[in-house]
């Protein structure tokens, strides 16, 4: 028998996607006609142990929707509203629901929409799952894959803010004491505002956030299209909190994840407008590498170049 820790969660992707006959399975959302639009519907669910780091329920409410609204971003989408349903033990307190809840709802708001029904179930532990709805104008629609060789990979961000917060909690820093840029690894901010700005520009090729980590996104952008990358290691806009605390290496800006910025294949002749498009919002775009011919993941950098490994957090096996 082959069990899950033995393959890792991008493994059982491809073999549902196999079982389903439908390659658009493995994309960030689900995307289905609807009229000139497409309707998108998204889910994600999160755990205490997996996921929290921190025993505070209204940043639990604000992770869930926020992790959801993240896969709408990264395809252009406008939110129309959010589904959220606790599995709880019989034990829990009635204030840690209403934390959630509380979390949820502001999250929510930020960004124009709100928690629209859900479902409760007691459960082991708390867990929560999010399910997302929002639409995008057919044209304006960016999918996983589409890269093609000499587009621009172009970060909104910076990367390694949650791993800032990450090494501060394990110094043993409270959750509540985190601040700034820090703060992301509880509290993420989707790209909803710049994933519509760049969307409108109907110049984006590929797009995808990051979760799990940059290097997993860029092999994530890469594999569908069949194409490589290089990746300009000083390019890369790594966060200052990281950099204060001297791990602004591969291991920490490229494999942590939890950043949940958005990476996008841009033609080189749009990529003006698309970075003006994104800035407007008030939000860096960097050009960090491009798209080129066959498989190869590359790191680039002073005086070197070597493989970009798939790293990032695979659940079933942990980090890569």
């Amino acid at each position: 028998m082959t069990r899950l820790d033995e393959r890792g969660e991008r493994w059982m992707v491809r073999r549902i996607q196999e079982m389903l006959g439908d390659r658009t399975v493995g994309d960030d959302t689900a995307y289905i006609p609807w009229g000139k639009d497409y309707l998108l519907a998204t889910t994600d669910a999160t755990t205490i142990r997996t996921h929290y780091p921190w025993h505070s329920p209204e940043a639990w409410g604000w992770y869930v929707a926020a992790v959801n609204l993240s896969d709408l971003a990264c395809k252009g989408g406008e939110p129309l509203g959010l589904l959220l349903s606790l599995l709880l033990p019989r034990e829990t307190e009635v204030s840690t629901v209403a934390g959630i809840m509380r979390g949820a709802k502001r999250c929510c708001a930020r960004y124009g929409t709100k928690v629209a029904g859900g479902d409760t179930k007691e459960g082991r532990e708390i867990c929560l799952v999010g399910s997302a709805f929002g639409r995008v104008p057919r044209a304006e629609f960016m999918p996983r894959k589409g890269a093609v060789p000499g587009d621009i990979l172009a970060l909104t961000g910076t990367v390694g803010a949650a791993a800032s917060g990450f090494l501060a909690l394990q110094g043993g820093a409270a959750g509540s004491s985190l601040s700034g840029e820090e703060r992301r690894l509880l509290l993420p901010v989707p790209r909803l505002f710049e994933g519509r700005a760049a969307a409108r520009t109907r110049a984006v090729h590929a797009c995808t956030d990051l979760s799990d980590g940059l290097s997993a996104s860029v092999h994530q952008l890469c594999q569908p299209a069949g194409v490589g990358a290089s990746i300009a290691w000083e390019a890369v806009p790594v966060a200052p909190a990281l950099k204060k605390r001297g791990k602004a290496d591969e291991q920490w800006a490229f494999h942590f994840g939890g950043d949940f910025e958005l990476l996008m294949a841009v033609p080189p002749d749009r990529f003006r407008e698309v970075h003006r498009a994104v800035e407007r919002t008030g939000t860096r775009l960097a050009a960090i590498g491009c798209v080129t011919e066959g498989p190869k993941v590359e790191l680039v950098g002073r005086g070197f170049a070597r493989p970009l490994k798939y790293g990032g957090w695979e659940h079933f096996r942990g980090s890569g």
